[in-house]
């Protein structure tokens, strides 16, 4: 094979990449959801501005009051591939271009991983795709980390393989660079959690080539295990300045020993039904949202033909492997202690993202599954079973999808059946609401999954259609004159499913411009403030207002919907035009913001902090402090403000926009802010009471008991001009000066302040 013809596999990976990413590099899109542009968009345009002054991005000063963005798990702040992209190109092409590289580099090692297994050309294209269609509804478009991961893992794989494939440590060297440069750029890049179950899953295959040479004799036997940790372990020390500040900032953060059984979510039955149907749209909670089990028809069935016809120790293996991932994704008993016990594992989310992975195993197995088939013989007993058993797979189950949709849209168009269903739902459950709130959601839920699962729609008529046309390439696509294209067919096939399920998404695209626009509220404080740096703000029951008021009684577009968020101040958008806010999203969040800001002062939906629930000894250690919270109507609520005002003054809380009128003679109105033609209006206020970043205590407390106590007097205390508390195991205790003293905060930056006191 000469160059030409090497490099033509290569080219047709970039030129997917290209067609996959072309709405956002050349359209001006960007896919819509509360995340993108209230976490990611606002923290890379900070990264952006810390790049173009000359400086590392190492403490973000815009969100809970300062934290060090090093340890966000969702950037590659410290990745030297990032440094260069976003110094030289605008934010928008900095991030869909960083997006697309990962994405390209995970295709085409993919593809190298396949060929050095002896797959053909077509065999490779084809689990490469597959890899990606695994990832379509996931967030490999959306965030770095997970693009990285992308890459990550099929570049460990590459490494490994190579390293036991090579005859002489010479010949070695490449594969191993190629392992410590992908153990770099997970531990610098990716989501952690998905590069170490990426690690553990290479780390078995590993084992599974040194066992499969031989049962080992010596430790000179597990040569690629051996290789294979030299890797990580370099890799490690490469990315040693993301790994290990964030590794040491675990025991300050929500994510205890315990933190995956907080988290954990049961996997529905219904998640089967992504095996042959994408989940189309944003469908509310039917799979928890898990990427990596649509892997598309033909793929499909591939997978299925490679476990039926092609039983060799590899497809053994990968099948293996998929299914135990499967089984750790579900959380099933004896598994789920490795998920929950073992050390770094029991202490990162939902374990249902070992689907993720298990995307590449599968992928694997479509590849081999393509080749077993254009290997078999026309008159091949098991070729010809197959191709009858899936003819009644396939037929039963598309014959069972569209009686299904067609139930679906009969029982919308009947109010006394859908009231039925609705009925059905409601039975034996506590409310919160009143039933017309639930009536109202569910209405919504409803017209959605109906419009989702819609024989109308293009991408979900396309996606039945695919698993047909997959039986067709099985019982056909030999025959004939067809069967000199069968290899180019099966890669066609798959290209287009890719492509039909990823711009399926378009509809889901957004123009930039939506949240370039100012929002109302920041148009007002811009008009009354010169320094955005000496004060902090605070959204209270806003995003509680919009889904009570808005989104929970009328359907949105697209556009209209991040319209919304953003006039809210969804996450940290307030960021993007300078606001600072004590108020965020955060993965590795520390556990006294946690405690402070989102247990005390504003827990999640209609909650209050219950101090005698703390006092008797509840749990205040978790990412979701359940046992020390109360349910209350929305005035208990909006009163509870009241009693922690002093807690946000302390924090240099000067604005509070609200969904809701707030009644205090410490807050005064400053505007009302309709949001753009929807039912809502937003209140900003100004707090009087708000304290300066940096003061004179003039009555300081010395605290030298334990953490739980402190909080609790924390949340008590309305005064903290009064009563400043000051934490310190061992500390002389002095009385402040005489006279007033004055503190002024002269310059103010990430990382940095200088400051003038006179006393």
């Amino acid at each position: 094979m000469n160059i030409f013809s090497r490099a033509v596999p290569i080219l047709f990976l970039l030129g997917v990449t290209f067609v996959l990413f072309s709405p956002f590099l050349f359209f001006g899109k960007m896919p819509a959801g509360q995340e993108v542009f209230g976490v990611f968009y606002p923290a890379l345009v900070a990264f952006k501005h810390a790049l173009q002054e000359g400086r590392l991005f190492l403490w973000d000063s815009s969100y809970y009051g300062g934290f060090p963005s090093y340890v966000n798990v969702l950037g590659g702040f410290l990745y030297p591939v990032h440094w260069v992209l976003f110094y030289f190109l605008p934010l928008f092409p900095a991030y869909y271009g960083a997006l697309a590289l990962a994405v390209a580099g995970g295709l085409i090692f993919t593809y190298l991983f396949c060929r050095g297994n002896g797959f053909s050309v077509a065999a490779a294209l084809v689990a490469a795709l597959t890899y990606a269609i695994g990832h379509t509804i996931s967030a490999f478009d959306t965030i770095l980390s997970y693009a990285n991961g992308f890459l990550v893992l099929p570049l460990l794989f590459f490494a490994v393989h190579r390293v036991h494939a090579a005859p002489d440590a010479r010949t070695r060297i490449g594969a191993y660079a190629a392992g410590i440069i992908g153990a770099a750029i997970g531990f610098l890049a990716g989501f952690q959690q998905t590069v170490l179950y990426g690690i553990t899953f290479a780390f078995v295959y590993a084992l599974f080539l040194d066992f499969s040479s031989g049962v080992p004799r010596s430790l000179r036997s597990f040569r690629t295990v051996g290789a294979f940790i030299l890797m990580i372990v370099l890799g490690a020390a490469l990315g040693s300045p993301q790994l290990i500040p964030g590794f040491l900032h675990l025991d300050l953060s929500v994510r205890g020993v315990d933190y995956t059984a907080q988290v954990s979510e049961p996997l529905s039955p219904l998640l089967l039904l992504f095996l042959l149907l994408p989940p189309v749209g944003d469908i509310p909670r039917l799979a928890v949202n898990v990427p990596g089990v649509y892997i598309g028809a033909l793929p499909f069935l591939l997978v299925l033909f490679s476990l039926w016809a092609a039983r060799e120790k590899r497809v053994l293996f990968f099948a293996g492997a998929s299914l135990v991932m499967w089984l750790m994704a579900a959380d099933v008993p004896i598994l789920s202690l490795v998920n929950e016990s073992l050390p770094i594992f029991s202490r990162i989310s939902n374990p249902a993202r070992w689907l993720y992975i298990g995307a590449f195993a599968l992928a694997f197995l479509a590849g081999r599954g393509l080749d077993a088939f254009r290997s078999a013989r026309h008159d091949d007993p098991r070729l010809i079973r197959f191709e009858k058993s899936a003819g009644v797979f396939v037929w039963v189950s598309t014959l069972s999808i569209v009686i299904g949709v067609a139930s679906l849209a009969f029982i919308a168009g009947v109010p006394t059946y859908q009231e039925a269903v609705f009925q059905y739902f409601m039975r034996g459950r506590a409310v919160a609401f009143p039933v017309e709130h639930y009536r109202s959601v569910f209405t919504l839920m409803f017209s959605d999954v109906v419009r989702h699962f819609s024989l109308a729609r293009f991408e979900f008529l396309a996606a039945i259609l695919l698993l047909p046309l997959a039986w067709w390439f099985f019982r056909y696509a030999r025959r004939g004159t067809l069967s000199r294209f069968v290899p180019t067919i099966a890669v066609g096939l798959v290209a287009v499913n890719l492509f039909v399920m990823t711009f399926a998404y378009a509809r889901d695209f957004i123009p930039w411009d939506i949240i370039r626009t100012v929002p109302g509220a920041v148009r007002v404080i811009a008009a009354r403030e010169k320094d955005f740096s000496t004060f902090r703000i605070i959204p209270f029951l806003a995003g509680e207002a919009a889904y009570r008021e808005v989104t929970s009684r009328v359907p949105l577009s697209l556009e209209k919907g991040a319209a919304l968020n953003r006039e809210i101040l969804t996450g940290q958008l307030s960021s993007v035009f300078g606001l600072q806010t004590m108020w965020g999203y955060e993965p590795l969040r520390p556990m006294r913001h946690n405690q402070l800001i989102d247990t005390v002062i504003h827990p999640d939906a209609l909650a209050i902090f219950d101090p005698d629930a703390a006092a008797r000894g509840e749990r205040i250690d978790q990412k979701v402090n359940t046992g020390v919270l109360r349910r209350v109507p929305l005035e208990e609520k909006k009163n509870d403000l009241s009693r922690r005002l002093g807690l946000l003054s302390m924090m240099n809380v000067k604005y509070i926009l609200s969904g809701y009128p707030l009644s205090d003679p410490r807050l005064r109105e400053i505007a009302k802010i309709p949001v753009e033609d929807l039912p809502l209006t937003l209140t900003l206020y100004e707090n009087r009471d708000v304290m300066p970043r940096i003061y004179f205590a003039a009555h300081p407390v010395f605290w030298r008991d334990g953490e739980r106590e402190l909080l609790l007097a924390i949340a008590e205390t309305k005064d903290f001009q009064k009563t400043t508390f000051i934490e310190c195991a061992v500390c002389g205790e002095g009385t402040p000066p005489p006279g007033i003293s004055t503190v002024d905060v002269k310059e103010y930056r990430d990382g940095f302040a200088r400051l003038e006191a006179t006393t």
